[in-house]
């Protein structure tokens, strides 16, 4: 049952008097204090003079807090209690910011305490009255004309003022690491343009254990999506028109184990130009539409109660969901229970739609989707265990940008099906126990768990020159909890965690960073071995040196452990950003790079991998594209891509059968042959995916069960020139170019593979060397499967080889036998 006071607000049958007295938001005995702040971490209440009792408007102190969160690169706590705010806080990241973003963390509820804190917009707040434009809470964001650095007001590079241009493509998707986690939003009625959270982002940034509980009237609970290596987990959203809009959003965006409850038009609105992947959702209540609305204007239904502005008014312009790359959805572990007497469709799409073991009831009709006459509900619980519905026909694309004709189909063992299908079935039963829980552990591991301790107590500095190797490794042999306040750490040896359940645990991923200390003669060894089982690596970042040729990452083998806002790379030294961050003068040796060809991260292990990412492109700015191709300023791509062989891998899956997830994995910007490889390995899903580049986003070779749930991004194979053999990248080509390539594995499933439509040329060059170039789509197919090691042509040799055809984007795509 949900809190009285948050019932009552939603409701908006109460003010703030009622608010001041619930005991969510008043200091009473029973409320458990702060707990003690690390380094690194500082409190909204203590710091910033926040009003924790709802009595007086907290939106100044919020705001100051959020900008000092960017510049001085820390934490921001939110104890427990209730605060007012009045008008939308920005938590807005600098130009090029991964290193400077904002991290907002409440207060662990407990057993005792089961409140999280709460972020309360009164009743008819004046700023909140325009149902034309969309107003959010609490808004994440770049600045794209705001240089990072300590000042507050920068001015960046090509731009006059710090003023960031309205709806510039920069100030939204393109944002990283941004972080708000433990705190719930309370929106009143009367505010007929408020959404709770605006969130549409790009790597690392994560919108975690979160409830919106809104009135009737307001627009939305959540707006967004993030995507690229970015999530939504744990999200409920308890009231508001729509749950989630996702009409602007990341490449690909994930979001895990939400809950939709109550809205009066749809749970679901999703129209970005991109796949969106749902799983563990729980949508409950009769909306007026639908349970999920996919590629579909809401205004089309006549509803004047669900007018939406549109989606450029939360951030930025997208093109209408006629678009053919635009809008799909992927629904996976996901249940729909509508209580509208059956009128309301569960789901409605005018786009790409898979689902997998989905149960809905509540709904005459399952699914209406685009063209294809109506799939009805088979009983009171109906179970839709697979469903492949593309877009039917060939769509066509904006002329003036692509003139291609994109086609959805289904493929199953290398046929070719247009139609597509579905399979539902009666499900007596319901959906089982845990389906969606089972995705998302909420409130997992963090700095705020008991009996956690920090590393600054055993004896490490973290002070960027200090070896902290032999107390740090000490402390993880004899503790369950490790957690490392903001700091540089540097290992002379690799770190092993090897006690079982054990955690490694910082307080933000860009501030608790875990490297090698100088000089070190590592040889083929990585930063951190996982060797246990349950064990977590969290809120970290793990960096190596390109100036060493075979140390790596990360080397998983336990099972069932859990990797969740954490992130590793390969970096320059002399140039490495959080140096100057924490007050240390750079190193003074400038030791070259040098080439890597191998795995920078390796799991033979199983678990829960969430936000999972790495990229070496935009935003490092050491290597400059031809001096004939014009660059914005700033746009530069990293050096360390010139350094990476064709045995260069992010992410090596070797040997894994214990049961992989990823949520989701982004692996993007490199120049190995393969982005992501799996091989002799057993049951590894992804839950969305993410890249850029030429090369292959994923390699399976020898594996069994391999499923990815959807994909975006704007990679784009090399152009298939399979007579000259030589590729754009002047490599000799072994295989057929391809964005995912399938070797003697069975059981491997892909879903909703819909790219970007990136097109580069002479004209319109890329600026980013990292993300290579947009081939155009009539020369690359997006699935390879082959048996052997050399090339293959399905054109001429089609029973060696199998190929989807070009300008195909499949919804589905299965190798059985």
């Amino acid at each position: 049952m949900l809190p009285d006071i948050r019932v009552a607000i939603v409701l908006g049958l109460v003010g703030q008097a009622m608010c001041l007295r619930h005991e969510a938001c008043a200091d009473t005995p029973g409320r458990p204090p702060p707990p003690p702040l690390p380094r690194g971490v500082l409190s909204v209440v203590e710091h910033f003079g926040a009003d924790p009792t709802g009595k007086a408007d907290a939106t100044a102190s919020l705001q100051q807090a959020v900008v000092t969160a960017r510049t001085h690169n820390i934490t921001l706590f939110m104890p427990f209690g209730c605060y007012m705010v009045t008008d939308t806080i920005n938590a807005t990241e600098p130009r090029n910011g991964r290193w400077q973003p904002v991290v907002i963390v409440g207060q662990r509820p407990t057993d005792s305490w089961p409140h999280r804190p709460t972020i309360v917009l009164p009743p008819n707040s004046p700023l909140f009255q325009n149902s034309a434009v969309a107003k959010p809470v609490i808004v994440f964001t770049t600045n794209w004309c705001l240089a990072p650095g300590s000042d507050e007001a920068n001015v960046a590079t090509g731009c006059t003022s710090n003023a960031q241009p309205q709806h510039d493509w920069h100030s939204s998707a393109y944002q990283f690491n941004q972080v708000l986690q433990s705190v719930d939003i309370a929106i009143g009625l009367g505010n007929p343009s408020a959404v709770g959270i605006n969130m549409n982002a790009a790597q690392g940034t994560t919108l975690e254990d979160v409830t919106v509980f809104a009135a009737e009237d307001a627009l939305a609970g959540v707006a967004g999506g993030n995507g690229g290596g970015g999530s939504f987990k744990g999200v409920t959203v308890i009231g508001a028109r729509y749950g989630i809009d996702s009409r602007a959003t990341g490449d690909a965006p994930t979001m895990v184990a939400v809950k939709l409850v109550n809205q009066s038009c749809a749970g679901l609105l999703h129209g970005s130009t991109t796949t969106v992947i749902a799983t563990g959702f729980r949508i409950i209540g009769s909306p007026a539409i639908a349970g999920v609305l996919a590629g579909v204007d809401p205004s089309m239904f006549g509803l004047e109660s669900c007018q939406a502005p549109t989606a450029s008014d939360l951030g930025f312009s997208n093109p209408s969901p006629n678009t053919a790359l635009h809008s799909a959805a992927s629904l996976v572990d996901s249940t729909i229970s509508l209580t509208s007497g059956g009128t309301t469709p569960c789901v409605i799409a005018n786009s790409s739609l898979y689902m997998s073991d989905v149960f809905v009831s509540g709904c005459h009709v399952a699914v209406a989707s685009g063209g294809r006459a109506p799939l009805l509900s088979v009983a009171a619980h109906s179970h839709v265990s697979l469903l492949g519905y593309g877009r039917l026909g060939r769509i066509s694309t904006n002329p003036n940008q692509m003139p291609y004709e994109f086609a959805f189909p289904a493929y199953l063992n290398g046929t070719r099906s247009a139609e597509g299908f579905a399979r539902i079935a009666s499900s007596p039963q319901g959906p089982p126990l845990g389906l969606d829980s089972r995705h998302w552990l909420s409130e997992g591991m963090t700095w705020q768990s008991p009996n956690a301790i920090s590393a600054l107590d055993v004896g490490c500095k973290g002070d960027g020159a200090t070896d902290d190797w032999a107390p740090l490794q000490a402390a993880l042999d004899a503790h369950d909890i490790v957690v490392l306040p903001k700091g540089l750490y540097r290992l002379s040896q690799p770190l092993v965690l090897r006690r079982s359940g054990g955690a490694l645990i910082g307080v933000g991923r860009t501030i608790s960073v875990l490297m090698p200390t100088t000089g070190a003669d590592w040889g083929e060894r990585p930063l951190v071995t996982v060797t246990a089982d349950d064990v977590t690596v969290g809120f970290v970042s793990l960096i190596i040196w390109d100036h060493v040729p075979l140390t790596f990452a990360l080397k998983w083998q336990g099972t069932n452990g859990v990797w969740r806002q954490a992130w590793f790379n390969r970096m320059t030294e002399k140039t490495f950003p959080p140096f100057s961050a924490v007050g240390q003068p750079k190193p003074s040796s400038a030791h070259p790079g040098v080439s890597i060809n191998r795995a920078l991260s390796e799991i033979s292990g199983g678990g829960a991998f969430y936000d999972f990412n790495l990229d070496f492109g935009c935003c490092f700015g050491t290597a400059l594209p031809p001096p004939s191709v014009p660059v914005p300023p700033d746009t530069a791509s990293s050096g360390e891509v010139w350094l990476q062989g064709p045995a260069y891998r992010t992410v090596l899956v070797n040997g894994s059968v214990s049961g992989l997830r990823f949520y989701p994995l982004n692996a993007e910007q490199d120049f190995g042959e393969a982005h992501t490889e799996i091989s002799w390995s057993h049951n590894v899903t992804m839950y969305g995916a993410k890249s850029e580049n030429n090369y292959a986003v994923l390699w399976i070779r020898d594996s069994n069960l391999v499923t990815v749930h959807g994909y975006g991004g704007n990679a784009a194979a090399f152009a298939n020139h399979s007579a000259d053999n030589v590729r754009q990248d002047g490599r000799v080509a072994q295989y057929m170019p391809s964005l995912f390539r399938v070797q003697r594995s069975t059981a491997v499933r892909f879903a909703n593979l819909i790219d970007a439509g990136r097109v580069t040329s002479q004209a319109r060059p890329s600026v980013f060397v990292a993300a290579g170039n947009g081939t155009d789509p009539r020369l690359w197919n997006m699935v390879l499967y082959q048996d052997g090691n050399n090339l293959c042509d399905p054109k001429v040799t089609p029973a060696n080889c199998s190929a989807t055809q070009v300008l195909d984007r499949p919804v589905v795509w299965e190798w059985v036998a």
